[in-house]
């Protein structure tokens, strides 16, 4: 039975995962106002540190479209907090299980 408990919670939290980062996606990619965007960069910082390993490429992907897209200067320099948490991240080995 916990068995069965702690899998319903983690698909639970895996679903609640996808559906921010599916939300931050978006808005980042495709929000026209730079200062919405930039909170969203704000809370990309964080959440690459709370995040699943399952997640780590579309973190970085997502990150990637900051520094390489993103035309504001506030909003790239507000992802170098999430280059910086994301080597915090790999320095610590929180990284689960990676092999790439």
């Amino acid at each position: 039975m916990t068995s069965y408990v702690s899998s319903t919670f983690n698909n639970m939290a895996q679903c609640h995962e996808d559906a921010m980062l599916s939300m931050l996606e978006e808005t980042v990619l495709n929000d026209p106002e730079a200062i919405v965007r930039r909170r969203a960069v704000d809370f990309l910082s964080c959440f690459v540190l709370k995040s699943s390993d399952v997640n780590f490429s579309r973190l970085t992907r997502i990150g990637w479209h900051v520094v390489s897209a993103d035309l504001d200067w506030e909003v790239k320099l507000k992802s170098a907090k999430f280059w910086s948490n994301l080597a915090d991240r790999i320095k610590t080995g929180s990284l689960e299980g990676r092999s790439e």
